[in-house]
């Protein structure tokens, strides 16, 4: 039945918003982002077909995260493996960004534009490619500002980093964006701040104290946390959008 495959997509629910904790689709109601995450674009850019994304909403799949890495190396520690990150190629990831979300679209697809700032080129600070993220989320709010079923994820796990370093560079990209897209959902993965709680310190931060009405990603990753991880924060009414997860350990070896 299409009716049923196509319920949870944005075929059916439309454009999507931020209320509070929330998403709510075009009717009011909450929807439910149930995704999948690409990997190096570069390498697997032969997937990104509408066959392929058809065969993920009959499965149940409502939202793609598109993953941006920074470097040619980022996650590539395989023999013979050639990745390319926006740092270097940007020209060839917005190109296969430009054909993705079309075809996701037409599936029904929602999508996260994701900053994959964990592992940059040095594996560091992430906020010393502040020029290059302002690049990318302009001139991708830009050119689907009439898109409405993109959100922008504006860290991945930006580990390295506190939430106040952090600050100055999300505000820019969060105005940067919402120029183009006053709706627009942002996300944000949460910082070092383990002594003070990374996930309450960063939404005080970004949301009660700067008013950014920015969604925190915390991850989870079973084979070493529990989902109480994730409840804890959400018993808090933050608001908590887990962007990554898996069975696995963090590093992926379990």
């Amino acid at each position: 039945n299409e009716d049923l495959v196509y319920a949870q997509t944005y075929k059916k629910r439309g454009k999507i918003r931020k209320v509070g904790n929330k998403i709510v689709a075009e009717d009011g109601n909450e929807i439910l982002m149930t995704g999948i995450g690409t990997h190096s674009l570069s390498e697997y850019n032969n997937l990104y077909t509408s066959e392929v994304f058809k065969t993920l909403v009959y499965n149940g799949i409502n939202c793609l995260r598109v993953s941006v890495y920074l470097s040619d190396k980022q996650f590539a520690n395989s023999e013979g493996r050639v990745g390319k990150g926006w740092i270097n190629h940007s020209e060839t990831i917005k190109d296969i960004i430009d054909k993705l979300i079309p075809i996701a679209t037409e599936e029904g697809l929602y999508i996260i534009l994701d900053w994959h700032s964990y592992h940059t080129i040095d594996g560091g600070d992430v906020t010393q490619y502040q020029s290059q993220s302002e690049e990318f989320f302009r001139y991708f709010s830009s050119k689907y500002k009439d898109y409405g079923n993109i959100m922008y994820e504006l860290h991945n796990e930006p580990y390295q980093n506190s939430a106040q370093q952090l600050l100055s560079g999300v505000q820019e990209n969060a105005r940067i964006i919402r120029e183009n897209v006053p709706d627009a959902i942002l996300i944000c993965g949460h910082g070092n701040d383990w002594e003070t709680n990374a996930v309450d310190t960063m939404n005080k931060l970004f949301n009660i104290d700067n008013n950014l009405d920015i969604f925190i990603s915390p991850h989870i990753y079973t084979g070493e946390q529990t989902v109480d991880y994730i409840r804890e924060f959400t018993t808090k009414n933050a608001p908590i959008f887990v962007s990554e997860w898996g069975n696995s350990s963090l590093s992926g070896d379990e």
